[in-house]
C-alpha cells in the first residue's frame, strides 16, 4: 500500500532527526554549514583547463570498457587531478562544483575497477554498468568553454568592466603556470582541510 504525503513527511522528519543525532554524536554540527565559496571564477576556469588530460584519460577508459575489457589505472599518478577537483568544490556558482563531483565520481570508478582487478574479481565485474557510470561521470565534465562562460556570467553578469577584468585574469592564469600556481597555492590555504569537510554541505 502506498504511503500518504503525511506519512512520507513523518518518515522524512524522523530520518532527518536521526541523521542530526548521528552528526551530533560524531562531534559535528547537527546541520551542515553552507559550503564556503573561496575559488573565484578565473581560478576555477584555469583549474578546469588543467583537468583536460584527466577527462581524456576517463574517455579513453570508457572506450576500453566499451570493448568489454578492464585495465588498471595507477591513480597515485593522478592525485593532482583529485586535488584540482576538490578545489573546484569551493568555487563560485554551480558549474565548477558540478565538475568537482564528476572528478570525484571518476576517481571512485577507477578505484572500483582497480579493486576488482587486484582482488581477481574481473569475471564477475559488471563492465557494462561501470561503462554507464563512467559515461555519466564524464558528462559532468561539461565543455571547458560552457562551464567557464556560465561561471563568469553567474558572478559578473553581462560584459561589465568587472567581467572584462575577470576574463583577463582567467587568460593570465591559463597561460602562465607560475601565475596559476601562486593563485592556486593561495586558495589552497583557505579551503577546509579533509577533516573539516564533514561540517559542510
Amino acid at each position: 500500500m502506498a504511503l500518504t504525503n503525511a506519512e512520507l513527511q513523518s518518515d522524512l522528519d524522523r530520518l532527518t532527526e536521526t541523521l542530526r543525532a548521528v552528526r551530533i554524536e560524531q562531534g559535528l554540527p547537527a546541520d551542515p554549514l553552507p559550503r564556503p565559496i573561496i575559488v573565484e571564477p578565473p581560478l576555477s576556469a584555469a583549474i578546469v583547463h588543467r583537468l583536460a588530460p584527466f577527462k581524456a584519460i576517463a574517455v579513453k577508459l570508457a572506450a576500453i570498457l566499451a570493448q568489454g575489457q578492464l585495465t588498471r589505472v595507477d591513480v597515485n599518478k593522478l592525485e593532482q587531478y583529485r586535488d584540482y577537483g576538490r578545489m573546484l568544490n569551493y568555487s563560485y556558482g554551480i558549474f565548477a562544483p558540478l565538475y568537482s563531483t564528476g572528478v570525484h565520481s571518476i576517481f571512485c570508478e577507477l578505484e572500483r575497477i582497480n579493486e576488482a582487478i587486484d582482488e581477481g574479481r574481473t569475471v564477475d565485474f559488471d563492465v557494462n554498468s561501470a561503462m554507464r557510470r563512467l559515461h555519466f561521470d564524464i558528462s559532468a565534465l561539461m565543455s571547458e568553454r560552457s562551464g567557464n562562460e556560465w561561471g563568469m556570467y553567474d558572478k559578473y553578469g553581462g560584459y561589465s568592466d568587472e567581467r572584462r577584468a575577470a576574463e583577463a585574469e582567467r587568460k593570465r592564469l591559463i597561460a602562465g603556470d607560475e601565475a596559476f600556481r601562486a593563485a592556486y597555492d593561495e586558495a589552497l590555504t583557505l579551503i577546509p582541510t579533509e577533516e573539516e569537510t564533514m561540517i559542510y554541505e
